[in-house]
């Protein structure tokens, strides 16, 4: 199963968790499985069907370039990274 780290915000719908085991061939529906489980958990990533401007998604620690159409392995460790804001 891959690990999905949740952001602060994600955490109040998953009882405070700050991981989940997800099972999925890509992210998007790994996304989709969260969702179901903790209904709200994804609310503030989408916009339509694409992720929202100002996040993006690392596997394993590195930035993927089409966050939610790349395949994960049992493995992975899926981490949503908001922007960060300032100058």
């Amino acid at each position: 199963m891959a690990t999905l780290f949740l952001t602060a915000p994600m955490r109040r719908h998953a009882g405070g968790t700050e991981r989940l085991e997800v099972v999925g061939p890509t992210v998007r529906e790994a996304l989709e499985q969260a969702e179901k489980r903790y209904p709200g958990i994804t609310a503030d990533l989408f916009e339509g069907n694409d992720l929202r401007a100002g996040f993006t998604i690392a596997i394993n620690d590195t930035i993927v370039d089409h966050p939610l159409a790349s395949l994960l392995e049992p493995t992975s460790e899926i981490y949503i990274v908001p922007a960060m804001g300032g100058g």
